[in-house]
């Protein structure tokens, strides 16, 4: 299905699925090869696993690719869900897909030529019959994402947007001394007793595995490690060994990243037993921590932190990472003293009934919402005046 723009010569085509993804790769790479400041949620080989392994209804998913003169300049991965708000069906369109990471985007460059992407889609999806909507749902976009770029330079008349939660980072921009001192004393001592500790334990070795020939091996490694924790069966029974898909999306991943060598599994292997893991993907100049895991039979000298700083140490010796994400904003990451960004989440109600009618019920709790944000704020300073 293709598009035009007559304004600006600009060419709409929707691909739907799995088929529609494996389609669009060629133009997908090529976008995300010439992308600056691009993040993982940017590449194809993000949601090539996901919906290879772990998408129950592919064919809810729709992606829009945007080309000028026959090359790509945006891709817009789009999910088709029903959202009941206020008593309302809501057809909605939401950014594909609100994953367990906590971060979603659009994908294209975040320059002025570009500024007026959201319209664009906006007005392809009003005149598809098929695309018919009520609410475009922009979740868990950071500050600096592509979609808020586009959100904030259009001027959309019924829309709004919070500030949903965090997404931490450590900056590791100067020599390590540096980077670690930012951290309080009684939480360095720790780290350096629970090296200690683990290097008592018998054979230890740190590995940083990188290399595709050792990169299934280190996996293997990395999915014991996560099981032994509290994920595993006598636990949560979240681990992703337990669960077919699950495998198989970080195995896809594993691979499509290792093609730019952008993934990494690091271990903490003591007399031949995984510790302590960590799933990894670089882009740019940010390594990105996916996931973690660690065995809860040593989880008293703290084998998580151990490995963190390991690695931390080693990307303030590299000339290229300049940032560790932990992406999520847990309350476990603070004690690593990390910088933190906006992650907002955004609302587009379209002109229907349905569409009007939520905008002005969720304009109504937003200011609600507002006003006692600021009324706790106003008692705030004035328990502190009265305080002698």
């Amino acid at each position: 299905m293709t598009l035009h723009d007559k304004n600006i010569d600009r060419q709409a085509q929707i691909f739907r699925g799995r088929g529609g993804l494996q389609a669009l790769e060629a133009s997908w790479r090529a976008l995300q090869e010439n992308l600056p400041d691009s993040r993982f949620i940017h590449y194809y080989g993000w949601y090539k696993s996901r919906l290879e392994n772990t998408e129950p209804d592919p064919e809810s998913i729709v992606f829009v690719l945007a080309s000028e003169a026959d090359r790509p300049i945006a891709i817009f991965p789009l999910q088709q869900v029903v959202i009941r708000r206020y008593g309302l069906r809501l057809r909605t369109w939401e950014i594909y897909w609100p994953n367990d990471m906590g971060v979603c985007d659009f994908v294209f460059a975040r320059t002025p030529v570009h500024s007026h992407m959201l319209e664009w889609l906006i007005a392809l999806l009003n005149e598809r019959k098929e695309l018919a909507w009520d609410m475009l749902r922009l979740q868990d976009t950071l500050v600096d994402s592509c979609a808020l770029y586009a959100l904030r330079s259009a001027r959309i008349p019924l829309s709004l947007s919070i500030l949903h939660h965090y997404s931490k980072y450590i900056r590791c921009d100067a020599d390590y001394e540096t980077v670690i001192g930012r951290l309080s004393g009684h939480f360095r001592r720790n780290v350096r007793r629970q090296t200690k500790k683990i290097g008592e334990l018998g054979d230890v070795e740190y590995r940083f595995v990188s290399d595709p020939q050792q990169m299934e091996e280190a996996f293997k490694h990395f999915l014991h490690a996560e099981a032994a924790s509290w994920k595993g069966d006598s636990g949560t029974g979240s681990a992703i060994q337990l669960y077919e898909d699950k495998v198989g999306f970080y195995r896809r991943l594993m691979h499509e990243f290792s093609i730019y060598n952008a993934c990494s599994i690091n271990l903490i292997i003591v007399d031949g037993n995984c510790i302590a893991s960590q799933f990894c993907l670089t882009v740019g100049d940010t390594l990105y921590l996916l996931k973690i895991g660690y065995s809860d039979e040593y989880r008293a000298i703290g084998p998580g932190n151990v490995l963190l700083n390991e690695l931390i140490q080693r990307c303030c010796a590299s000339t290229k990472i300049k940032n560790i994400s932990f992406i999520t904003g847990a309350d476990w990451n603070d004690s690593w003293a990390p910088e933190r960004l906006d992650v907002h989440e955004s609302y587009i109600f379209n002109y229907t009934l349905f569409g009007i009618a939520a905008y002005l019920l969720e304009k109504a709790k937003n200011h609600g919402r507002n006003l006692k944000h600021d009324l706790q704020r106003q008692w705030e300073r004035r328990r502190k005046a009265l305080t002698p």
